[in-house]
């Protein structure tokens, strides 16, 4: 039996560091939904890049999630 993948989303996922705040190191995440499937890695470091410099603090992480549904054919 064959197994076939088909991207069926992509989201844009970053992460913020705040600092120490009490004693506890803050990271925040913030994710953006609906990126088309066929966006480019580079299209989509650009948009990070983009929505850091509206943001603080600086943004430490930038991950490209892609989810993909597995069929058998």
């Amino acid at each position: 039996m064959a197994m076939q993948s088909t991207l069926a989303s992509c989201s844009l996922r970053m992460t913020d560091n705040y600092g120490v705040m009490d004693g506890k190191e803050v990271v925040k995440t913030h994710t953006y939904n609906k990126i088309r499937t066929a966006a480019a890695d580079s299209e989509i470091w650009a948009l990070a890049r983009a929505i850091d410099g509206l943001t603080q603090p600086t943004t430490d992480a930038v991950y490209a999630v892609r989810v993909s549904a597995l069929t058998e054919s």
